[in-house]
């Protein structure tokens, strides 16, 4: 894990180095060259929309072969607490651990531990 930290802290040092030779700032590095245009925003809005068939297809294909070779999918204890719960404070816990605290725990935890035999 801090190998890879290093790793992450070179690779920026060497990007910021470039953009620096190539006299660019840091606003223009970033993509930050000023407030996003509504066309912008609109062609992402509709990008995110026009992935949404696709994904459904692969979504029911997996299902499909799930069915297929008999894998039966369950719904998760916290995905029905989430569904039935009326607590906006609930809510918000379950989707900041979901977001967050699990992602770095399975980073911290999981990255570097070796497989067994």
């Amino acid at each position: 894990m801090l190998g890879e930290l290093c790793w992450h802290i070179v690779a920026l040092a060497g990007l910021a180095g470039y953009f620096h030779a190539r006299r660019v700032g840091r606003r223009r590095a970033l993509g930050l060259r000023g407030a996003p245009r509504i066309g912008a925003l609109t062609q992402g809005v509709l990008l995110y929309f026009a992935i949404l068939p696709p994904l459904f297809g692969v979504e029911l294909a997996s299902a499909v072969f799930c069915k297929l070779i008999h894998i039966e999918s369950s719904q998760q204890p916290v995905a029905d607490l989430f569904l039935a719960t009326d607590s906006m404070s609930l809510v918000l816990l379950i989707t900041g651990f979901a977001v967050i605290v699990a992602p770095v725990l399975r980073r911290s935890c999981f990255v570097d531990s070796p497989t067994p035999p």
